[in-house]
């Protein structure tokens, strides 16, 4: 029987960036802090009622024909926006980019698919050319603090140097899922 898992991708803050390195304002970080707590709220409501992934949530026509999307090899993504009491977050001095992504990997167990997200010091050669350099800084049991040097070339070509927390949380045997 095949096995197979899910990825989502969470939230990610970018901030209109210059050239150089530039500070977070308080009502920025405040703003994205407030959007994180709202969303890891909605996060926990799901997990509750039983709704693990993204896809589960969704009419069940829709869900449907994500699957067979996912089945043929297809990556799906989806921006997601967190709503308070129906209106969206402002966010001063900077942007909430919020996206999940959805892909299929037939035969995968759990075990491999965190053992392949996890090599953090691997991250440049799994995911090149978009990863130049990927180091682990730190890792404590389910934690882990890295960085990434990234890079994205349209019109013209981003590099980025990133940090990241990642705290990966099993709920069984079949599921994971991690907060970054």
């Amino acid at each position: 029987m095949h096995r197979y898992l899910l990825l989502t991708i969470g939230v990610v803050l970018f901030v209109r960036y210059p050239s150089h390195a530039v500070e977070l304002k308080p009502e920025t970080i405040a703003a994205f802090n407030h959007y994180v707590q709202l969303s890891e709220q909605r996060m926990r409501n799901d997990l509750q009622s039983g709704s693990f992934l993204w896809t589960e949530g969704l009419p069940i026509q829709q869900g449907e024909g994500l699957s067979e999307r996912l089945k043929h090899g297809e990556v799906v993504i989806q921006k997601l926006e967190t709503l308070e009491r129906g209106a969206s977050i402002s966010v001063p001095g900077g942007l909430i980019h919020h996206w999940v992504g959805v892909v299929f990997i037939p035969g995968a167990t759990l075990k491999q698919t965190l053992a392949l997200l996890q090599d953090y010091d691997g991250h440049s050669r799994i995911y090149s050319p978009h990863v130049l350099r990927s180091k682990l800084i730190q890792h404590t049991g389910d934690d882990f603090k890295f960085s990434l040097r990234l890079r994205e070339t349209k019109i013209v070509t981003v590099v980025l140097d990133t940090d990241y927390e990642v705290h990966y949380v099993r709920l069984d045997s079949k599921q994971a899922y991690s907060r970054s």
